[in-house]
């Protein structure tokens, strides 16, 4: 059986990263984040044959594609 033990120096390193706020959000990048959901949203749905729910993220992909040019 496998044995497991805890990387404290990583634990410290995590910690230091959080309080630093290193890993914060870029705000400026949702369009980009939007879109590949529903890119994936569309293939999704079509692969699990649910039609009403791929016209629907089609249809706001559209929408999102047709705002952004």
């Amino acid at each position: 059986m496998a044995s497991y033990t805890v990387n404290r120096r990583g634990v410290a390193r995590a910690r230091e990263l959080i309080k630093a706020k290193r890993y914060v959000l870029n705000n400026g990048d949702f369009r980009r984040l939007h879109r590949s959901g529903l890119i994936a949203c569309v293939y999704r749905a079509a692969e699990w044959r649910h039609k009403e729910v791929e016209r629907a993220a089609y249809r706001l992909l559209q929408a999102l594609d047709a705002a952004t040019s």
